[in-house]
């Protein structure tokens, strides 16, 4: 029998061990299914941060409907009343970090110096000059809280009046609605979509 050469099969132009090697094709689209593979991986991570953070705000929402009310509550009826009745009033809610044993004019805590603090439910105006000082050291998300006249249908067509002396009724329906704000007193009159994360309607007694 005749035997090859290593120097033979180098010319033939075989493989030296006999196995097949993977060609370019090949090559390429492993590479393609890795890279698609990696991209997949990389979105459905995206997406769930994503859901995580929308499912948090949403949570953070729901502990501030309790201080919303009674924010709105403690507010003169006759200011939130004409606010509400000529435009959508809008407020500000957020936790801070408030210093408990000092307390400004409207008896709310100051806000803590350093790291220290206790967290403060707050619900402000944007023009409260204690929302700049609080805004430094807010825990977690700044929600603006858009207030509109809630309608059920059997109100829609009857003005109320323009003043609350001449409203009769013992409460005002109006209609919250809570959107995540990462920048607060910008661009107060865009309302986008995608950031709202609750809506519902609240009465506010006399």
């Amino acid at each position: 029998m005749t035997q090859v050469s290593h120097r033979g099969r180098l010319l033939a132009g075989l493989p030296v061990s006999g196995k097949a090697a993977f060609t370019l094709v090949e090559v390429v689209i492993a590479v393609g299914i890795v890279s698609l593979a990696g991209l997949s991986l990389i979105a459905a991570l995206a997406q769930s941060e994503v859901s995580g953070g929308e499912l948090r705000s949403r949570d953070a929402a729901h502990l501030a409907v309790e201080g919303i009310r009674e924010g709105l509550q403690s507010e003169d009826f006759e200011s939130i009343y004409q606010e509400i009745v000529n435009e959508p009033a809008i407020r500000y809610a957020y936790l801070y970090k408030g210093d408990l044993e000092y307390r400004r004019e409207d008896g709310t805590p100051r806000p803590a110096e350093g790291s220290e603090g206790s967290p403060t439910f707050a619900l402000r105006s944007g023009d409260d000059p204690e929302l700049q000082e609080d805004l430094p050291k807010v825990q977690g998300e700044v929600f603006r809280v858009r207030l509109t006249l809630y309608e059920d249908g059997s109100n829609s067509d009857v003005p109320l009046p323009p003043t609350s002396v001449e409203y009769r009724e013992a409460v005002l329906r109006v209609f919250v609605e809570i959107y995540r704000d990462p920048t607060p007193l910008i661009d107060e009159g865009e309302w986008i979509e995608n950031r709202k994360v609750l809506s519902y309607p609240l009465s506010i007694s006399r």
